[in-house]
């Protein structure tokens, strides 16, 4: 929805971003219906199920994986060990991973 007016405006666009799988997802669909999936490559942040496919498909070129479920158990231990009494990190680095088609298949998504 957002998308195709974008592609219009714009009918030279080379690259597109998203930042959220879900949104890209949409502007991938828009892409191919304005019949410009040869010329713009898209670019996507969140890493989810259907980038992995969509990677691995040649749909987008590359996905930045978002880890709720690590982020999530990482924090939770992290409470458990601050209720004992220990002490615990007060900064987590968060870990993301740049999935290509090369490495694709050595990742999994987390949601």
């Amino acid at each position: 929805e957002k998308t195709a007016p974008l592609l219009q405006a714009n009918p030279d666009l080379t690259i597109l971003i998203g930042n959220y799988s879900d949104i890209t997802r949409g502007a991938a669909q828009a892409v191919k219906q304005a019949g410009m999936g040869d010329q713009v490559r898209i670019y996507d942040s969140g890493g989810n199920k259907w980038a992995f496919q969509a990677v691995k498909n040649g749909v987008i070129t590359s996905t930045r994986t978002l880890t709720p479920y690590t982020e999530m158990y990482v924090g939770v231990e992290a409470l458990a060990a601050a209720w004992k009494g220990e002490t615990v990190p007060r900064f987590t680095p968060l870990v993301s991973t740049f999935v290509t088609a090369e490495n694709v298949d050595e990742n999994e998504p987390q949601y």
